[in-house]
């Protein structure tokens, strides 16, 4: 498939440019880190950004092709090549390219000013999930700025006598750096910063809080309403962006975040025909993600019966991934750990959208039932306590008796802990092989023929745990230290562009699809500026605030389940902390009736779908090995199934 759009500005000449090797250090620093240090700003890269340049922008050297996807013109010492899929021609003196999507592009008239301030100003002004480059003849500059979240991907290599910005590495024996969001680049009679006046994922970090001890129901209760209006609001706004109006399509793991958006997409979007859930797996029996995405498809019938859910069950191949690695490996470039490639290997094949629908009778098997009512699968896919033998030593043994108490986060990973992968479980028992006859009675395609969804866009749940503190070790951090864990929050937030956005999008885009994302959208993103309560701390359901006590999340829990254990009786010397994360959102979803996915635990794509573990066993790896090498490089010689030659990938199909 194509890719849905590209962006690519080569810039020639640049041996004489000024500036280039602040520009490079400066890129480095944000790199290796997803933050910048403001501290360490370098003044000569940034000081001369807004100064007006003496090397002109030559408006007669201006040539655009007839298609539009390519413009070439020069300055009196540089040469400029621009490919895009929209290009817009503002006027005679200004032309931008644009990847990604606006809110509105009649800002883009404002892109027409007379003076580099006011072009930095208005730059800064755009909403949406976007990368531009723009060519203003008036300023005789070029300006290059992502989204302030950093959505979309946009690379920077540096060559001889040249600097490339792509959305892809199109030549991976060459060095990129993911742009950040936190700047305007700018391109003169220097290659100079412009630093943003203002960040949102900053500010949120910044924002004082009220101590939990200082919170009134009432508050919480505000605080609850108010997310809950955002965020539906937000899915309300992004499909009716939708490419293909018949249908929203979720990347669905039928884990909190994914179930809460096919719930707010159900009962806030009209003009609809149907919902595709998108479930990957690469062992399908064995999936935790395809047991948590049976459950609360099973909830979600249940509660909107007369809406159109197409549950998309994705199973990948083992030998057609092995093939697929080098390719993948190409579109993550510069993003090559083993977590990378994991990632982008379950996302790559979620958004192909290709696979069978469940049939629900299923749910209706005496089978399904069993898989239902066994402790033991549902052990694997809900939350868990960890004991410790004291407040600071992370040393235990997990406590749950089913999922009546799946809303209990564990701490630490101590001997008797299992790995919060689950991957050496079993999830899906004997029945599995029963209830796949019935499960793959064709609804919507052919028999023998594969459902392949039409949808252009897919909605993903991502940036949900930075912002609702999902993360295990975010209440790790709190129980050594509440300012540590903010800390660790904060980081997350900030680092998304180069974690995770860049890579997804590269991804993503690649297969002609547009990923949209509720959580950072936004009105989001300004709703949990206004909010009193902190929406991303962790909460110890055992020596909690009374308002915490009156929500149906912690009423929710079995606390028999503790009560029984032996610990908690007579001087053990054990000590245990039950934190409950991404409260918020939990309690939102009991509120709208969503029951098993309130207590599911937080699981990453790649071990969920199980693609760590075909990665691992591919490559002879235990559990314990690959935990440890999780965020090493991988080279080419890791690649060792790929066929002729290392895939690339280009900006040829435009």
């Amino acid at each position: 498939m194509s890719p849905l759009g590209c962006l690519k500005l080569v810039v020639g000449g640049t041996s004489v440019l000024r500036g280039v090797e602040q520009y490079r250090e400066k890129l480095i620093r944000c790199n290796e880190t997803g933050l910048l240090d403001l501290s360490q700003d370098d003044a000569s890269c940034s000081r001369d950004g807004c100064e007006e340049s003496s090397d002109p922008l030559d408006r007669g050297s201006l040539k655009i092709s007839n298609d539009g996807t390519t413009v070439t013109f020069r300055s009196n010492c540089l040469s400029f090549h621009l490919i895009g899929t929209k290009i817009v021609q503002l006027d005679d003196d200004a032309i931008c390219a644009i990847y990604g999507s606006l809110h509105d592009d009649e800002n883009l008239i404002k892109l027409r000013s007379e003076t580099r301030e006011d072009v930095a100003t208005s730059l800064m002004g755009l909403r949406g999930a976007f990368t531009i480059v723009l060519a203003s003849f008036k300023t005789n500059s070029i300006y290059i700025l992502k989204d302030e979240i950093g959505i979309k991907s946009l690379l920077v290599s540096f060559r001889e006598n040249e600097i490339v910005f792509s959305n892809i590495a199109d030549d991976q024996d060459q060095q990129w750096y993911e742009l950040p969001p936190f700047f305007i680049t700018s391109i003169g009679h220097d290659i100079a910063t412009i630093k943003r006046a203002s960040l949102i994922a900053p500010q949120i970090c910044q924002l004082q809080r009220l101590g939990y001890d200082a919170v009134t129901g009432e508050m919480v209760e505000a605080t609850i309403d108010k997310v809950r209006t955002a965020l539906s609001a937000s899915i309300k706004d992004i499909c009716s962006k939708r490419l293909v109006k018949e249908c929203a399509t979720i990347l669905y793991s039928g884990g909190l975040d994914s179930a809460l958006i096919a719930s707010m997409v159900a009962e806030y979007v009209e003009d609809i025909q149907y919902i595709e859930l998108v479930n990957v797996a690469f062992q399908p029996k064995r999936a935790p993600d395809r047991v948590t995405a049976l459950c609360t498809y099973e909830d979600l019938l249940k509660l909107y019966p007369k809406v159109d859910f197409r549950l998309i069950c994705v199973d990948v191949d083992t030998d057609e991934y092995k093939q697929m690695e080098p390719y993948l490996y190409g579109l993550i470039f510069p993003n090559t750990t083993h977590m990378d490639l994991n990632i982008a290997a379950a996302i790559h094949y979620a958004v192909t959208m290709k696979g069978y629908i469940f049939n629900p009778e299923v749910f209706k098997t005496e089978q399904w039932q069993k898989i239902r009512e066994s402790t033991s699968i549902m052990k694997s896919v809900n939350l868990r306590v960890t004991i410790a033998n004291t407040p600071d030593k992370q040393e235990g043994s997990n406590i749950d008796e089913g999922h009546d108490c799946t809303v209990l986060e564990s701490i630490g990973k101590g001997k008797f802990a299992r790995s919060s992968s689950d991957d050496d479980v079993d999830v899906l028992p004997r029945y599995w092989k029963d209830i796949q006859t019935t499960a793959m009675v064709p609804l919507v395609a052919p028999l023998g023929e594969s459902y392949v969804s039409q949808s252009r866009d897919v909605i993903i749940g991502s940036g949900a745990d930075e912002l609702f503190g999902g993360y295990g070790r975010h209440a790790v951090e709190r129980k050594k230290d509440a300012s540590m864990a903010e800390h660790e929050i904060n980081k997350d937030l900030i680092r998304l562009w180069k974690r995770n956005m860049g890579r997804d999008d590269r991804v993503v885009n690649q297969n002609g699809i547009a990923a949209m994302y509720p959580f950072l959208h936004d009105i989001v993103l300004e709703t949990i500026t206004e909010l009193q309560v902190n929406p991303s701390t962790s909460i110890n359901a055992l020596v909690c605030p009374d308002w915490f006590k009156e929500l149906g999340v912690h009423k929710s829990m079995n606390y028999q389940t503790l009560k029984n254990c032996e610990f908690l009786n007579g001087d053990s010397g054990k000590h245990i902390s039950v934190y409950v994360n991404k409260w918020i959102l939990r309690e939102i979803a009991l509120r709208i009736g969503l029951k098993h996915c309130v207590h599911f635990k937080k699981r990453a794509i790649q071990f969920g779908s199980r693609s760590a573990k075909t990665f691992n066993v591919l490559r002879g790896m235990s559990n314990r090995v690959a935990s440890d090498k999780g965020s090493r490089v991988i080279g080419r010689e890791d690649l060792r199934y790929h066929t002729d030659s290392f895939a690339s990938v280009s900006h040829n199909e435009v």
